[in-house]
């Protein structure tokens, strides 16, 4: 059984490219992986407006009716529980 997408989702302050040696990594194993630059990343915007950016990116990226793995930290593993 293939394995899930993998969506990674960065903190504060930090764009995509924080992952971008673990995104290298996990796509040489053969994951899906996908990432997305949280738009502001600086804590202006309420949680509630990143994690509709975040649904929007997913929904369109890997589907909705998918099973998916998050990965995330700081303020992009609230926007992933929000």
């Amino acid at each position: 059984m293939p394995a899930n997408p993998v969506v990674l989702v960065h903190g504060l302050h930090d764009t995509e490219h924080v992952f971008r040696r673990m995104s290298a990594s996990l796509r040489q194993r053969g994951f899906d992986v996908n990432t997305l630059n949280l738009n502001p990343n600086n804590g202006d915007a309420p949680l509630e407006d990143l994690a509709a950016q975040l649904r929007t990116f997913i929904d369109s990226r890997v589907g909705t009716d998918k099973p998916l793995d998050i990965v995330a930290f700081s303020m992009g593993g609230l926007v992933a529980r929000y």
